[in-house]
């Protein structure tokens, strides 16, 4: 099921990723999250106890979503889901906008986290204002919360900034943690773009880092200096989702500038 979770050309990587970690670890309950109604349309249970009603897909939606091959169309109907229940969280800030235009944009992997899986998140900051973390304490501190979480089958993200990465490495882009060997220091890493990369030297940063359907091996100590942010869900449940605010009617200005999440 993961081979069919590929990030589209929409800029939600963001989603697609711990979508993603999901389905790595437990595909039946993603599967479980939607229920087809008899008018055509789709009921999606997201993991913070919300039902989101997703009516039947158009073609322009399923032409400019996610890919998920001859997997069916789930995956678009998940991004759906997501995108509207942002825009009824935040419908002053949303606004009108389609589903697809409410997802497109970025947005923050525990904030998905919490959406999807009901849990809440927390950030390790790779790069400060000092610059890089170099101190051991914080890398055996992030190796031993990587190991929990991959005890309890909790979920993890690595995020990238701007900075100068590897080849075959995205800039402002979310991956998603799918294991971490405490022995060997290796995390095994997915690309929500599925792609192939092969290095022209041997793997590290130099070179990049041999990939196949977006997965790849990196070590800790690589990973600390290529990655700007890693996320990971914690076994606290988030708070009950308030109900949507009362959508008020904004007057029309020259510039409609802003951003959420």
């Amino acid at each position: 099921m993961l081979e069919a979770c590929h990030q589209g050309p929409l800029g939600d990587c963001y989603l697609i990723s711990v979508v993603g970690a999901m389905v790595c670890r437990d595909p039946a309950a993603v599967k479980g999250m939607f229920m087809p109604n008899l008018d055509g349309s789709t009921t999606v249970a997201l993991g913070n106890g919300r039902r989101v009603n997703v009516a039947p897909l158009t073609d322009a939606e399923i032409a400019i979503s996610s890919i998920a091959g001859t997997n069916g169309l789930w995956l678009t109907v998940l991004e759906n889901a997501y995108g509207k229940y942002r825009q009824e969280s935040l419908p002053n800030v949303m606004g009108d906008d389609p589903e697809t235009d409410v997802i497109a944009h970025g947005g923050n992997p525990g904030y998905v986290m919490t959406v999807l899986d009901g849990h809440q998140a927390r950030s390790f900051a790779l790069v400060t204002a000092k610059g890089r973390r170099q101190d051991p304490q914080f890398t055996t501190n992030l190796a031993q919360n990587l190991t929990a979480a991959q005890q309890a089958h909790r979920l993890a993200e690595a995020t990238t900034g701007t900075n100068a990465l590897p080849p075959g490495i995205n800039s402002k882009h979310a991956y998603a943690i799918l294991g971490f060997n405490r022995d060997t220091g290796v995390v095994h890493i997915w690309n929500p773009h599925g792609n192939k990369f092969t290095p022209k030297g041997p793997d590290g940063i130099q070179y990049g880092y041999t990939t196949q359907a977006g997965q790849f091996d990196i070590p800790l100590k690589d990973l600390l200096q290529v990655y700007s942010r890693v996320i990971i869900e914690s076994p606290t449940p988030a708070a009950p989702p308030k109900p949507a605010p009362a959508r008020t009617t904004l007057k029309p200005s020259g510039s409609n500038c802003g951003s959420a999440f």
